[in-house]
């Protein structure tokens, strides 16, 4: 729950409290009465991608596709996928073993970096004793 201690013009104050509601129901996705179910398959194998068949087959390779199917892997391609985990990926596209860590940076006036540090949670600050005053201008 949210609360903000305001006031206006005038100097009359007000504690405003937000909360969030519980949303409705998503509508049921199918059709006549059948449920749709949706599921993943595997589309393409591993070295079935453009910079290995362009390795393997040569830069113009369209011939090959034509004449024959080079690029679909018949052992993989279709098969159902069940789990799926995330997985993160450095710069060169190796998987990497730990999360990396967030990194709160500040720069100066000028654009040189003053400070590096672990970002820091700060409570919210608009339920105070004495109110934000509503000044008429946008921003």
């Amino acid at each position: 729950m949210i609360k903000i201690h305001i006031a206006d013009t005038t100097a009359r104050d007000a504690t405003i409290v937000g909360a969030s509601g519980k949303p409705p129901a998503p509508p049921a996705l199918g059709r006549d009465g059948h449920v749709a179910v949706f599921r993943r398959y595997v589309t393409a194998g591993a070295g079935r991608q453009h910079d290995e068949l362009s390795a393997e087959l040569g830069p113009d390779y369209h011939q090959a596709l034509v004449d024959g199917d080079p690029e679909i892997d018949f052992d993989a391609v279709g098969r159902l996928i069940e789990d799926t985990q995330s997985v993160l990926l450095d710069s060169d596209g190796h998987p990497l073993h730990c999360a990396p860590s967030i990194m709160e940076v500040t720069f100066g006036p000028d654009g040189d970096e003053v400070e590096r540090r672990e970002p820091v949670d700060v409570a919210a600050n608009v339920n105070v004793d004495v109110p934000i005053r509503w000044t008429g201008r946008r921003m």
